[in-house]
């Protein structure tokens, strides 16, 4: 036991230094391993993993082998009939599984916290489940709206009795992300700025540069490129400091997709390249997907049908297995635009009738309604 505790202070005292982090984590790891098996050492192998498993887990992306941790500490949980603890187990379940790329499993797991947390008295673990719900949402478009808003509500009334400032900042991290989005960019800004401050003053250096990479993003969008330009070399020389394993698949992906907005064809296509390998690398589909969309989109523009058509089509394959439909209409409308490009217009007539089927579920009104006015663009406009 004494072991153990000696490591769980050792972990609180350097929570925030990379550099002991990463030299200890293996020893860390058997630790905890070691005393889940050990009754009296249960409850402080516990403490520990559940502060060592975002770190380990999450950042230096060692998932599979630390949820198998979670696992076996929630059997142990389960016997001993220890409800809080299982529904605090199955938050970080959840997450690791939201990291993964294991969405319909994350999505059992939060609601699953969402069903025991109330009875628990725990609103910290409660906003930790609709915070990831959130997430989930800028994944998979398939749930209705009307959930959705819900969600966010629900998660903003529990952001004001929460005790966890983190807890409230990821919350708002995640909505700078849905509400980006959607393209509620105002609403995505205030947020982001919210998460932003917090993280800076904790001096929690990877949540930083992630926030400030998504305040990239919205900059972008707003067309404010100076902007974005500079909160993303924030977010570069804040994860250099790091040992955050999906910074590259992040930065250089944002780096292409601004270039692309400033018209800067070549550059950008010379950036989402990377971009897309790094996403493979990471394993993450929802991020090969995006990287592949885009990548589509500006070889598009430079006149590479060949290459448009292959980057297209791998979008494709993940957004519908994400279930993602306004992404599946918009590359639907990619193709339509290759196909008038090549000459082929009986194939973009098709598309076009594909693309109208699929955009009636898209669940966001206002997204439905841009994107119709996109269908009807690229079936008249040829670049």
């Amino acid at each position: 036991m004494q072991v153990c505790l000696e490591w769980l202070e050792a972990f609180q005292r350097n929570q925030h230094d990379d550099y002991w982090l990463g030299q200890h984590g293996e020893e860390i790891y058997h630790v905890i391993q070691q005393s889940l098996a050990s009754p009296p050492k249960f409850d402080i192998a516990t403490e520990l993993l559940v502060k060592a498993f975002p770190y380990y887990a999450l950042n230096r992306l060692d998932i599979t082998r630390w949820v198998n941790l979670l696992i076996d500490a929630m059997l142990v949980a389960q016997e001993l009939g220890d409800i809080g603890l299982r529904t605090r187990l199955m938050e970080h379940i959840g997450s690791g599984r939201l990291a993964e790329g294991h969405f319909d499993t994350a999505h059992f797991a939060y609601l699953y916290v969402l069903e025991h947390a109330h009875d628990c008295d725990n609103p910290d673990i409660e906003l930790s489940a609709h915070t990831g719900l959130i997430w989930l949402q800028t994944i998979n478009q398939g749930k209705p709206s009307s959930h959705n808003e819900t969600v966010i509500e629900n998660a903003l009334q529990l952001a004001q009795v929460a005790k966890n400032p983190a807890a409230i900042a990821r919350l708002h991290h995640a909505l700078t992300s849905v509400y980006t989005q959607q393209q509620y960019l105002e609403k995505a800004f205030q947020f982001g700025q919210m998460a932003y401050v917090h993280w800076h003053v904790a001096n929690n250096k990877i949540e930083q540069a992630k926030t400030a990479y998504s305040l990239a993003a919205v900059y972008r969008m707003m067309n404010r490129f100076e902007l974005a330009d500079a909160y993303l070399e924030i977010a570069e020389d804040v994860f250099s400091r790091t040992n955050y394993r999906r910074q590259y698949a992040l930065t250089i992906y944002e780096r292409g997709v601004l270039r692309w907005k400033q018209e800067k064809y070549e550059e950008a296509a010379q950036w989402l390249e990377l971009a897309w390998k790094e996403a493979v690398v990471v394993g993450i589909n929802f991020y090969i997907a995006a990287a592949a969309h885009i990548l589509g989109r500006v070889y598009l523009k430079l006149g590479d049908l060949d290459k448009a058509r292959e980057s297209l089509k791998s979008a494709a394959l993940i957004w519908d297995e994400l279930d993602n439909k306004y992404e599946q209409t918009s590359v639907m409308c990619h193709f339509i635009r290759l196909e008038r490009l090549g000459g082929n217009l009986e194939a973009a007539r098709e598309w076009g009738i594909q693309a109208r089927l699929t955009c009636t579920q898209i669940p966001q009104e206002h997204l439905r309604k841009e994107m119709e006015a996109y269908i009807e663009e690229v079936e008249t406009v040829t670049e």
